[in-house]
Formats: structure tokens, C-alpha cells, sequence
């Protein structure tokens, strides 16, 4: 991405690019940090599907979100072009760094234990707040993430497969009351300020669903993070809600997530 490619609808809302940087990111989208005049902002750029259809949906629930109170990006502007272009989203910037970084770089074990219980505790914040009404209404969560995951298995390249499709169909875990949820909550999707869990962004996939899927995430092992019993006991101390088991954590992060 560069400043002149940023289409006019989105410099009117956020100012002209004074300076840009681009972040590490994944596969999903083009990143850039921008200051203006008028502050700092993130903007994302997506050319291809399903990832233009995600990013819909992160501007869509966002706007949904801004009166929760949860520490999430406001919206500052979004445009879609043509179906040969691109969906563009402005969002204001979060201070902070994302928590696999801090904990890549961290050796303070105080401060480390500091950061995963309050991740665990903003996640607690999430299941805990009302989903909009415009959520609520949309299905039996499961039943349309599994179908979900048909399209993306028949039309796009993921890591599952029609065999573990057929599993998750049969062995589904018995049902829990839904709640909010992120969708994506990892520990690449929420940002660290000062040994604190201070925002959480990539809203594509929030919806009123399954908030063991969300915990399944959160607790999946990185490199430095979540590869010991001792991390996943300080999430569950700042998350004080439930606990998933062995065969819902493989469901949720082994299975359904292999399909997005």
C-alpha cells in the first residue's frame, strides 16, 4: 500500500498522509499506521475474498460496538470500490504493542503474569457485555460457523478438510448460553500498554456465539506464549468465568479454526 493509492473518500475523513508505516501483519489484508494532522489511524485494504466480506464485517460490527464501552477502534471511514478493487476501512490507532510482542520480549515474570490475567479479564469484559440486537437475531452460532466453513473449504484454500468437516459435524460439543463474542480472540488481536490489556481489535468475526470458541483462541500456544500450564492458569484467574476441556478446546481451536 501506498499514500497515493488510499482512495479520497478515506483521506476526507482522516486528513492528508503525513507519514505511513506498515506493520507486520498476516495474509488477510494491507496494513499501514498513518499520522495526519488530525492523529494517528490505522487503514486496511483488502483486494480478495473471503478477506473484502471480512473486512465488511469488522466495519460493520465495529460501528455496532462503539457504545458497549469495550476498548475497541472507533470507526473513522470506510469505502468499498468495485468488485475489481478493493474494501478500505479507517479505524483510530490503538497505542500499544500486540501482546504476542510483548510477550516475546518480556522477561519480567511479574509483569508477564500481569499482562495474561488482565487478557483474560478483557475477554471476561466481552462475554459479559449485551450483544447488539442486530447480532442476536442471525441463528443457532454453530450451525452457521459450520456451514460457513463448507463455503470456505468448497471455494478457498484452509487447512481443514471435508474429513474433519464431517467430524465437527458429529462429535459437537453439548450447547452453552451464547454470548458476545470476538471471534478472533488472540493474542496477536489485542494490545498491551504499560503490563495491561488495553484494547482488542480485528472484528470481522464477532457475532452472539459459542464463548468457549474465544477462550479456545486465546489459550492456543505460540511461541513464547501459552506453551505452559502456568500461562494458561493466569488467563483462567483473570477470566474467572469457566473453563473449557481438553476435547471443546481441540473442537474449537483444531477444528473449527483450521477452516478460517
Amino acid at each position: 500500500m501506498k499514500a497515493a493509492d488510499i482512495p479520497a473518500e478515506i483521506v476526507s475523513a482522516i486528513g492528508p498522509v503525513i507519514r505511513m508505516r506498515m506493520p507486520i501483519q498476516g495474509h488477510t489484508s494491507a496494513v499501514a499506521h498513518i499520522s495526519t494532522e488530525a492523529g494517528e489511524f490505522i487503514v486496511k485494504r483488502c483486494d480478495r475474498q473471503p478477506f473484502r466480506d471480512w473486512l465488511r464485517k469488522e466495519h460493520r460490527h465495529l460501528l455496532l460496538l462503539q457504545p458497549s464501552g469495550l476498548p475497541i477502534p472507533r470507526v473513522c471511514g470506510f469505502y468499498d470500490e468495485d468488485e475489481a478493487g478493493a474494501s478500505w476501512l479507517a479505524t483510530s490507532y490503538m497505542e500499544g504493542m500486540r501482546l504476542r510482542e510483548y510477550l516475546a520480549q518480556e522477561r519480567n515474570e511479574s509483569k508477564r503474569a500481569k499482562a495474561i490475567r488482565s487478557y483474560g479479564a478483557l475477554l471476561r469484559a466481552i462475554h459479559g457485555t449485551a450483544a447488539p440486537a442486530a447480532l442476536t437475531g442471525q441463528g443457532d452460532w454453530l450451525t452457521n460457523i459450520l456451514r460457513e466453513s463448507a463455503c470456505n473449504l468448497a471455494r478457498y484454500e484452509v487447512d481443514g478438510s471435508a474429513e474433519l468437516l464431517a467430524e465437527l459435524e458429529r462429535s459437537r460439543p453439548e450447547p452453552i448460553p451464547g454470548t458476545l463474542i470476538h471471534g478472533d480472540y488472540t493474542i496477536d488481536n489485542v494490545i498491551v500498554r504499560e503490563d495491561e490489556a488495553v484494547g482488542v481489535i480485528d472484528w470481522g468475526g464477532a457475532a452472539f456465539g459459542d464463548p468457549r470458541y474465544d477462550i479456545a483462541l486465546a489459550i492456543r500456544p505460540k511461541t513464547n506464549a501459552f506453551e505452559q500450564a502456568e500461562d494458561i492458569r493466569l488467563f483462567y484467574e483473570g477470566y474467572g468465568l469457566r473453563r473449557i476441556s481438553e476435547h471443546e478446546f481441540h473442537y474449537f481451536e483444531g477444528g473449527i479454526y483450521a477452516f478460517f
